[in-house]
């Protein structure tokens, strides 16, 4: 976590969940938001582990001076396991996510691949090349 309120603001979270820590929560309990909140912490706390990790191979590697090999086995543990949880975490995010976005997803895909059937239908062929060509040079210049 970047700073102290965040931290206090995730273990508010965590006691309102009632759990003391993001180990004790069962992850299929957590409503949508709640599964962001704790995703978002994870992986700050899976970036900050890292960054302590790396640095203290720029240490060892600067100054021959290795950090003690119980902290070294443990932060790269408590990444592992940050990142197994953060893995749950996103499977459940794409099964929790709200049924109005997903419907939305649905019907704009849906909406596109009808409008390119009507135009195949409704253009002739060297009229619908010719959208093609135009699109796929947008597509490019986006690019």
């Amino acid at each position: 976590m970047g700073n102290k309120m965040e931290k206090l603001e995730f273990e508010k979270n965590c006691s309102e969940w009632n759990s003391g820590s993001w180990r004790d929560l069962k992850f299929e309990d957590l409503s949508y938001d709640q599964v962001l909140k704790l995703k978002l912490f994870l992986e700050e706390e899976v970036t900050r582990i890292k960054l302590q990790i790396t640095g203290a191979k720029s240490k060892a590697k600067e100054s021959g001076e290795y950090s003690d090999i119980s902290w070294f086995r443990n932060a790269n543990y408590a990444a592992k396991m940050r990142g197994i949880a953060l893995n749950k975490l996103n499977y459940l995010a794409k099964i929790k996510k709200p049924e109005k976005v997903k419907k939305n997803e649905t019907k704009s895909i849906s909406w596109e691949r009808m409008f390119v059937r009507v135009a195949r239908r409704e253009l002739s062929g060297k009229e619908f090349d010719i959208f093609c060509e135009l699109t796929d040079k947008e597509m490019d210049d986006e690019k």
